[in-house]
């Protein structure tokens, strides 16, 4: 709070500037713009240099989004009784589909008496190739923040890991994972590189009461999920993985749960033929899907759970009969799940949504990326002064603007959904990842802004209600930062602190 105290006094353009000369900055990239909401310029430094935006990035998906699909699109997940007695499980790319949404898919099947299916699924919704985006960090594999994107999204695909300590010192964690999933030591498998799924190797240890849990995982080079660090004794750790084929999760859990309600699953006898089935929003535009390339999924019995799972099939000449259909939330409250925490996988997943309802294909990075450069040179933006990689700001390569970010926000402000963008986005001291931020400070309460976080990167990009200026609009963008958390929380609260005195 020092840089509030010695910014008290001076003009704008002058606390400003002290502020951005603390000791924390020395030799980090920092950018800058303040504008009205009407688009005056209060303040400019380097306002047009680009810097690494992190998850201010997810302002631009977010905001195209709305223009595009509108706020009360969802996204459709739908399972279909096809020829025979195949069901196929579409994936819609829904980012938020959970267990439960499964059950209740299982439990439509009971109520349609079917006694004994095959079950294939349908992922093709997103292309398959780009389940990773190109500058995604080695070291961020398996992390919870980074899993991958694909067509069926199943508890945001991240497996929960309960580390159960052992008997003693010194003794490895019990693993434990939820029903109906059981860990595989990797020992028993044979190497290879591509994922195992459920394989894990256990590095950790059991250490006393009172150490710090420090339990990760990272991946093995046998396609193993390899458990780290130290668990306490007194009581169980939990940790998040984010596994590389959550969707053969989804088809086990989904196999589980119609087992449990006494449907009997058929082995496959031949490999399905071609085409696919449209995915959902596919089908709704009436469009046919080319088939997929990928050998069919394994039998669908109880036991290994198999590799590969985008399935073509024949529909009935009648067209398939809908068991199940299941929207998630409007992308008003989507927009929230998304900027609050500031999700990953829904940035992703939505980038690729853009992509599917505009061309109605298969969603791509490309096409995202593409619609996102028709959307900022609408607004002004020209695109040649941004460097897009991904959707959620993940990827090192991202370059953005302050410029680009205040415009984006700007457009947000003017708008029929502004209200919209500011239910869901953060407010200092408040909610969001911005919960904790700037309290006791003038911008508590006053700064409804995204931000962004990645090694030797911090950005903050929203709106601050100041008390006699109104409304403003500011992007404050750091690069190559060496520093304490606490001296650039100092910093960006003072920016903000002044900001709102005006």
């Amino acid at each position: 709070m020092l840089a509030v105290a010695l910014a008290a006094g001076l003009g704008l353009t002058a606390g400003l500037d002290h502020i951005l000369a603390a000791p924390t900055l020395h030799a980090a990239h920092v950018a800058a713009l303040v504008t009205t909401t009407d688009g005056r310029t209060l303040y400019a430094h380097h306002p047009d240099d680009t810097i690494q935006p992190a998850s201010t990035m997810k302002l631009l998906v977010g905001s195209v989004a709305l223009d595009r699909l509108g706020a009360g699109y969802r996204f459709a997940t739908v399972l279909a009784h096809g020829d025979g007695d195949t069901l196929v499980l579409h994936g819609g790319g829904d980012p938020l589909l959970h267990r439960a949404d499964l059950d209740a898919a299982a439990d439509a099947v009971q109520r349609a008496g079917i006694v004994s299916v095959h079950v294939v699924l349908d992922t093709s919704h997103v292309t398959p190739a780009e389940r990773r985006a190109p500058g995604w960090s080695v070291d961020d594999v398996l992390q919870d923040y980074a899993p991958v994107v694909n067509g069926l999204p199943f508890e945001e695909n991240v497996l929960a890991l309960t580390l159960v300590p052992g008997a003693a010192i010194g003794q490895p964690p019990i693993l434990q994972l939820p029903a109906p999933f059981v860990p595989v030591d990797a020992a028993t498998e044979a190497c290879r590189p591509e994922p195992t799924l459920l394989a894990f190797t256990i590095a950790a240890r059991t250490v006393a009461a009172g150490r710090a849990d420090t339990s990760d995982v990272h991946a093995g080079p046998c396609g193993d999920v390899v458990v780290t660090g130290e668990v306490p004794l007194g009581a169980p750790a939990h940790v998040d993985a984010a596994v590389d084929q959550p969707e053969s999760l989804a088809l086990r859990y989904f196999a589980d749960a119609l087992q449990r309600r006494g449907v009997t699953l058929l082995p496959s006898t031949s490999p399905p033929p071609s085409p696919l089935l449209p995915s959902t929003a596919l089908q709704r535009r009436g469009v046919t899907v080319l088939p997929s390339t990928s050998p069919p999924p394994s039998p669908l019995l109880p036991g290994p759970i198999p590799d590969v799972v985008d399935a073509p099939f024949t529909p009935t000449p009648a067209g398939p009969v809908v068991v199940w259909h299941h929207d998630g939330e409007p992308l008003a409250a989507l927009l929230a799940d998304m900027w609050l925490p500031s999700d990953n996988l829904i940035a992703e997943e939505l980038l690729r949504e853009v992509d599917v309802a505009a061309n109605a294909r298969a969603g791509t990075l490309e096409g995202g990326h593409a619609l996102e450069h028709a959307w900022l040179r609408s607004i002004g933006v020209d695109p040649a002064t941004v460097t897009l990689a991904d959707g959620s700001g993940l990827s090192q390569y991202d370059r953005f603007t302050p410029r680009a970010l205040v415009a984006i926000l700007t457009h947000d402000w003017r708008g029929p959904n502004r209200q919209i963008v500011l239910n869901a986005l953060p407010m200092a001291g408040v909610r969001g990842d911005l919960r904790d931020a700037m309290r006791g400070t003038p911008a508590e309460g006053h700064v409804i802004a995204k931000t962004g976080s990645m090694s030797h990167v911090r950005g903050l990009a929203g709106y601050v209600v100041t008390r006699t200026q109104g409304t403003l609009v500011f992007a404050l963008s750091i690069d190559d930062w060496i520093g304490t958390d606490a001296d650039l929380a100092a910093v960006r609260a003072a920016f903000c602190s002044h900001l709102a005195q005006l």
